[in-house]
């Protein structure tokens, strides 16, 4: 390869970056590194303009709350996004990870599935993806703690947390379907959001 070719490159990785930097905030949901539960890096840049919902889950839910969340996929299936974070402090188990996938993946084809993760905030351990859904320094909008399997965290179409919930809310309830009949709205600017941040950071001086 020869010297301008190599220029052409660099520029063209530059100029990609910087495009990226601009329409996406810091610590966008789109750019929080995970894995699915096959050990596969998960991209969600191809579901900007639908909802993604969290839920957090033992792998070893009740009939209940499988049916719960087997209605709830099927309902909003075309227009949202359905996460399953296997929780290790909730009693995922790597050995029973195969089990768990084909009574998951029979009951309900469209959710996807983490790798085992620690979900908790005072783990050392937690996963990058739980520290953004729970620090609000990261989403800009909720602190939000872990304390059991069944907590939900709601994205709107712009990539914004904009509801987080306990296991006490079950899916099927009126409060979960009002949540998810929010409107649509655009995605916030880069802009918008780093001046958010930076209003929180002025805040937390001035306790």
């Amino acid at each position: 390869m020869n010297k301008s070719n190599r220029i052409v490159k660099l520029l063209s990785a530059s100029f990609t970056i910087l495009l990226f930097s601009f329409f996406l905030p810091p610590k966008s949901i789109y750019t929080v590194p995970f894995n699915d539960i096959n050990n596969q890096k998960v991209n969600l840049f191809p579901y900007m303009g639908k909802k993604i919902v969290f839920i957090t889950l033992s792998g070893k839910e009740a009939d209940s709350t499988l049916e719960q969340l087997s209605a709830f996929c099927r309902r909003y299936k075309d227009s949202t996004v359905i996460i399953g974070v296997l929780s290790i402090e909730d009693g995922y188990n790597e050995a029973e990870k195969k089990a768990i996938k084909a009574s998951y993946n029979s009951k309900m084809p469209g959710l996807m599935l983490t790798e085992g993760m620690y979900t908790r905030n005072a783990s050392k351990d937690q996963s990058g993806l739980m520290q953004w859904l729970t620090h609000k320094e990261q989403n800009l909008r909720v602190d939000k703690e872990v304390t059991e399997a069944g907590c939900k965290f709601f994205i709107d179409e712009g990539g914004v947390l904009y509801s987080a919930l306990g296991a006490h809310f079950p899916l099927s309830s009126l409060f979960v379907q009002r949540i998810m009949s929010k409107p649509k709205r655009p995605r916030p600017s880069a802009a918008d959001l780093e001046k958010r941040r930076n209003e929180m950071k002025l805040r937390k001086q001035g306790n």
